[in-house]
């Protein structure tokens, strides 16, 4: 018996799409948009100018999670 294959490397760069850059401070946003509380959260940070009152201070990351209860979701995603 061999030796296992390594574990797979974790990415260099976090996953997702970064809305504001360069800060100090990461907060990381699990949204499925289709969710009806995902996108409260959402459009309560961008209506209420976050993005734009925290930019150099908070680097905001929006991770895309489907999640299974929304039947829809998988098209969004995909």
């Amino acid at each position: 018996m061999g030796k296992p294959p390594p574990p797979p490397s974790w990415p260099a760069e976090p996953i997702g799409t970064k809305l504001n850059s360069g800060a100090p401070i990461t907060i990381e946003l699990f949204l499925d948009l289709i969710c009806p509380f995902s996108m409260k959260m959402f459009c309560a940070l961008y209506d209420g100018d976050m993005f734009a009152k925290l930019d150099g201070k908070v680097c905001f990351v929006f991770q895309n999670v489907p999640q299974p209860w929304h039947p829809q979701t998988v098209y969004l995603h995909e």
